[in-house]
C-alpha cells in the first residue's frame, strides 16, 4: 500500500480495486484476531450460526467447506487403544 502522504504525487494514487482489495484484507485480519481470542467452541457455534443465516452461498462451496471441516475433525479424533 501507498503512504496516504504520497498520494497527492503524481503516478503514486492508489487505484479504487486496490484500495478495496486492502480494506477487504484488513477486515479479514480483524475477523480472524477477534475469533481467535475466543474459545473453539464459541468459534464453531459463531461460525455456523453465521452460515446458517446465510442464503446467497453457493452449494458448492457450502460442500467444499463441509468437506474440509469433516476431514479436520477426524484427524484430530483420537485413537481408542486396543484391537
Amino acid at each position: 500500500m501507498i503512504d496516504p502522504r504520497l498520494q497527492g504525487i503524481p503516478g503514486c494514487e492508489i487505484h479504487p480495486v486496490d484500495a478495496e482489495r486492502d480494506r477487504q484484507s484488513a477486515a479479514v485480519l480483524m475477523a480472524l484476531d477477534a475469533l481467535s481470542a475466543l474459545p473453539p467452541r464459541v468459534v464453531c457455534n459463531v461460525i455456523g450460526a453465521h452460515m446458517t443465516d446465510r442464503d446467497d452461498i453457493p452449494h458448492g462451496d457450502l460442500q467444499r467447506l463441509a468437506t474440509a471441516l469433516d476431514r479436520k475433525a477426524w484427524a484430530t479424533m483420537p485413537v481408542e487403544g486396543g484391537v
